[in-house]
């Protein structure tokens, strides 16, 4: 795949904070998908009550508990909720990288400019790189 080449650094950097922009807001759509499944689940309760410990909840433990109510109330839909939890966590390995690495913009060698995401600095493997490990 050709690298996108721009006429400059800035247009290099706005095109990947857009394209990166777009892509947090599709992951918020999952978000929403999950808080809503989650009161689904739920039934009928304290809606202030639930939306406060789902939100205090990081993703993993929400997950686990969709799958626990799940299995209490719609066994049926374990198998399917199996996939769907497969998928969400790949995708939310994407999303870690879209929101923590770093936008880098430069020179491109055959000329004008690109960009592209690098670990974020606190990274292992770029603490490894540097201490020549």
């Amino acid at each position: 795949m050709a690298i996108k080449s721009y006429s400059s650094i800035d247009e290099a950097f706005l095109d990947m904070a857009s394209a990166l922009g777009f892509a947090l807001t599709q992951w918020q759509s999952i978000e929403l998908k999950i808080y809503q499944l989650f009161i689904y689940l739920c039934g009928q309760s304290d809606r202030k009550a639930l939306d406060a410990i789902f939100h205090e909840m990081p993703l993993e433990i929400r997950m686990k508990s969709i799958t626990e109510l799940i299995r209490v109330r719609v066994p049926d839909w374990l198998s399917k909720w199996d996939e769907v939890s497969k998928k969400v966590f790949k995708d939310k390995r994407l999303r870690d990288k879209i929101a923590h690495w770093t936008v880098g913009t430069a020179p491109h060698k055959e000329g004008g400019f690109t960009s592209w995401l690098s670990p974020p600095s606190f990274s292992k493997s770029i603490c490894a790189w540097s201490s020549g490990v």
